[in-house]
């Protein structure tokens, strides 16, 4: 849980950063926090769903990376909708926003540490035990 949480604060962080470099302003402090919690929720949730869609090796990395940017585009284009945010992103900066803020998730959620503390590819399937 501590990692799922560690994602979704990451994620809403960059997000949130992607908003204030375009110079799309989010309302103060509560808006602030509203963007973090919103955008990182679906950002960190997009991981534990396409893990479940039980895809093996490298292509469940690039089935989360196209994931991540489809979901990215939808939440800055009906950020205005959602979330007390103000201003608009034109086509350009939205691309720039969504690509920022897709590859800064995509490398949170592309790795995992397991027990003994070493980090992995979620492709990575170590050794596996066989049942008696």
């Amino acid at each position: 849980m501590a990692e799922f949480t560690g994602r979704w604060l990451f994620a809403g962080l960059a997000c949130a950063g992607v908003f204030a470099v375009t110079g799309v302003s989010v309302g103060g402090p509560l808006g602030l926090v509203l963007v973090i919690l919103w955008m990182g929720f679906w950002n960190a949730l997009l991981r534990p769903l396409v893990l479940r869609l039980g895809v093996k090796g490298t292509p469940v990395l690039w089935l989360l990376l196209v994931a991540l940017a489809l979901l990215n585009t939808f939440l800055f284009i009906s950020a205005s909708t959602c979330l007390p945010v103000s201003g608009k992103l034109d086509p350009c900066p939205l691309a720039v926003a969504v690509l920022v803020a897709t590859s800064l998730t995509w490398a949170a959620s592309a790795r995992f540490r397991t027990h003994d503390g070493h980090w992995h590819w979620i492709t990575y399937h170590g050794s596996m035990l066989k049942v008696p």
